[in-house]
């Protein structure tokens, strides 16, 4: 259950690096973009933050009922 959990924590991670740089990449293409992209950039931020506070905050309940 908690390695489930670390793996999906580990993907979360994983995929918010890979888009977080490919946003960053397209975002010094063309600046009519950036503010599109700026605002892609802040919401997907928002989400793995939040994704990382509960799995974290599951994991951690997990262990302390062991």
């Amino acid at each position: 259950m908690i390695l489930e959990q670390n793996n999906r924590l580990f993907s979360s991670i994983l995929r918010f690096v890979i888009t977080h740089s490919r946003l960053m990449r397209a975002y010094s293409v063309d600046w009519l973009k950036n503010k599109i992209l700026l605002n892609e950039i802040q919401l997907l931020e928002k989400s793995y933050f939040t994704s990382v506070v509960e799995l974290t905050n599951s994991s951690s309940s997990q262990t302390m009922n062991l």
